[in-house]
C-alpha cells in the first residue's frame, strides 16, 4: 500500500508541477483573454471537492469515451493520478503565479531593455528567481497530494489507508 500511495503521489506532483506551469504562464500575460481563461481553470478546478472529482474521472471519463467510440477503461490507479494531477494543478498554478509576481518588476524591465523576449525573460530571469520561492509550498502541495491520495481508496485502488483497512478487518487489530 505505501508503495502505490508514494508512486501514484509522485506521478501526480510530477504531471501537476508541469500542468499547473503551462497554466500559470498564460496567467502572466498581458492577452486579457488568456488571463480570463487562466483564472476560469484555476477558480473552476479549486472549486470542486476532490472526492466528486475522484468519481467523475474514474466512472464519468470512460461513459463519455464511450460516447465517442472510443472504448478506454480507466484503472483505479490512474483515475487517482489523474485526478490528483487534475485537482493540483490549479493549486500548483497560483504557487507559480505567486512566485513570479513576487519577483521585483526591475527585473522584468531590466530583461526587456537588453532586448530579451518575453519567454526569455521567464525562461533567464523570472523563473530562476521565482523556483527558490516556489519551492516550499511546492513541498506543501506533495504533502497534500499524499494525503489526498487517501481517497482514492473509494475507487477500489490498493493504496496505504485501503489496505490498512483490509489488515484491520482481517486480524481484528486496528
Amino acid at each position: 500500500g505505501m508503495g502505490s500511495t508514494i508512486l501514484s503521489s509522485g506521478i501526480a506532483a510530477a504531471i501537476s508541477i508541469v500542468l499547473g506551469l503551462i497554466v500559470a504562464l498564460p496567467g502572466q500575460s498581458s492577452n486579457r483573454w488568456l488571463r480570463l481563461i487562466n483564472r476560469v481553470y484555476v477558480e473552476f478546478i479549486r472549486s470542486i471537492p476532490l472526492l466528486p472529482m475522484l468519481f467523475w474521472v474514474f466512472y464519468g471519463l470512460p461513459i463519455v469515451f464511450r460516447s465517442m467510440g472510443l472504448n478506454i477503461p480507466i484503472d483505479p490507479f490512474w483515475g487517482a493520478i489523474i485526478t490528483l494531477a487534475l485537482s493540483d494543478s490549479a493549486f500548483t498554478a497560483e504557487i507559480y503565479r505567486s512566485g513570479i509576481q513576487s519577483i521585483a518588476r526591475g527585473q522584468t524591465e531590466a530583461a526587456q531593455t537588453i532586448g530579451l523576449t518575453y519567454t526569455q525573460t521567464m525562461r533567464y530571469v523570472v523563473l530562476p528567481q521565482a523556483i527558490r520561492r516556489i519551492l516550499p509550498p511546492l513541498a506543501n502541495q506533495f504533502i497534500y497530494i499524499v494525503k489526498m491520495s487517501a481517497f482514492a481508496s473509494v475507487i477500489g485502488m490498493q493504496e496505504l489507508t485501503r489496505r490498512a483497512n483490509e489488515l484491520v478487518v482481517t486480524e481484528y487489530r486496528p
